[in-house]
């Protein structure tokens, strides 16, 4: 499905703030070429990889939520084959859908699959490894931004859900057993500008967080040698990062 021209609809990123602002910015310096968005959503991701010259392809299982024209829109469900053929796309550009979809090493096998060798992958998902997230886990038993799991039967949809958070070990296993070499590891912002009420309530949970990083740096830095991938597990954008934007080369 393509229209011919761009959507006179005000179209709304579904988005952690600052994500698709960082997972751009990875490709600005990039050659243009063939891009997939997926999932989609109302299309503001297509809508900025348009305007910088991209040739954008966009799929959602959400047809009628797709409001950018001038785009090759297919309907497609992440969780089975892609419709697009083998070795088609340069660069594929997911952001904050592999923790909707059941099972992440299809919505790999499948960007592999559509996408040339060489070609590039952005993939963005909740960072459940931060020192918040890990507190979280800690004391109330249950991943950061997996609160909808503990809520049977689901209300609506569970694709609107995050029913399958991918920590960043697992995550970068799943993108090297698809073939794809890890190039960088960043975020959209720091856990620290999270807005708890009250000023007090903000300075100790921060102070808190601050010191528990520490101490993960500090064991982390005397077992390094014992630890896989210590250099990124111990990064600021691990430590402290919301969400974690990852950019990968299919070799």
């Amino acid at each position: 499905m393509q229209t011919d021209s761009l959507s006179d609809e005000k179209i709304t990123p579904h988005t952690t703030p600052g994500v698709n602002e960082k997972a751009i910015s990875l490709l600005l310096t990039e050659p243009r070429g063939k891009i997939l968005d997926a999932p989609a959503a109302e299309g503001y991701g297509s809508q900025k990889l348009k305007e910088l010259n991209f040739e954008v392809y966009a799929c959602d299982i959400n047809e009628k939520d797709f409001k950018l024209k001038g785009v090759n829109f297919k309907k497609a469900d992440l969780n089975r084959e892609f419709p697009y053929p083998k070795d088609f796309f340069d660069y594929v550009y997911c952001i904050e859908g592999i923790e909707h979809l059941e099972n992440p090493f299809h919505l790999l096998r499948e960007f592999s699959r559509v996408t040339k060798p060489g070609g590039k992958i952005i993939i963005s998902t909740p960072n459940i490894l931060s020192v918040y997230g890990r507190l979280r886990y800690l004391f109330l038993g249950y991943p950061d931004y997996a609160q909808t799991k503990l809520n049977m039967p689901w209300e609506g949809s569970p694709l609107e859900q995050h029913i399958h958070c991918v920590p960043f070990p697992e995550l970068n296993y799943i993108l090297n057993s698809q073939g794809f070499v890890l190039e960088t590891v960043s975020t959209n912002t720091s856990v620290f500008k999270y807005y708890w009420s009250g000023f007090f309530k903000r300075i100790a949970a921060s102070l808190v967080m601050f010191f528990f990083g520490i101490i993960i740096k500090l064991v982390g830095t005397v077992l390094k040698k014992r630890i896989p991938l210590s250099e990124i597990l111990l990064s600021k954008a691990l430590l402290f990062g919301e969400v974690l934007i990852i950019k990968a080369r299919k070799k």
